[in-house]
């Protein structure tokens, strides 16, 4: 399934970028995610996320309790307006589940615009497609969360 996702901060593109790729405002997103457990690493252009939710119930049978999700991102050379992109990569442990796009960041809207392309896939024969459409609602949350986490660090920051 296709995930695209639009998100506007009122910030230039080289404060967005530096708020992105920094781990206590990665640990800020994944403190909205009420994870059992995470890491977060954040070093150059390199952000890792790794956290441990409690799964939705559908998928349950699949992966037990709890999914461990596993999230990079790798940023290219910001331009000389700031602009850059990355590619993304999510994995749930465990589970034939990934995320694959790109995030792209460059001035625009109210300042600096982040634009999440990427197809969701679930390969398990049969159910995979049900389960990406029930799956995708959760991924687009996570995702999302980033807006309103980053609003509020930027108004702080």
């Amino acid at each position: 399934m296709q995930i695209s996702e639009h998100h506007e901060y009122a910030a230039d593109p080289q404060t967005v970028y530096a708020m992105l790729t920094n781990e206590d405002f990665q640990r800020a997103v994944v403190a909205t995610l009420d994870a059992t457990s995470s890491r977060v690493s954040c070093r150059g252009g390199h952000s890792s996320v790794q956290v441990e939710l409690a799964a939705p119930v559908i998928v349950r049978k699949f992966v037990g309790d709890t999914l461990n999700i596993d999230q990079s991102l790798d940023w290219a050379q910001p331009g000389t307006d700031g602009s850059t992109t990355a590619s993304i990569e999510v994995m749930v442990v465990g589970m034939p589940a990934q995320v694959s796009g790109t995030v792209s960041l460059a001035a625009g809207g109210k300042g600096t615009t982040v634009d999440y392309e990427g197809d969701f896939v679930i390969g398990v024969p049969l159910v995979g497609k049900k389960l990406e459409s029930v799956a995708l609602p959760y991924v687009r949350d996570v995702i999302n969360s980033q807006q309103a986490v980053g609003n509020q660090w930027l108004a702080q920051h």
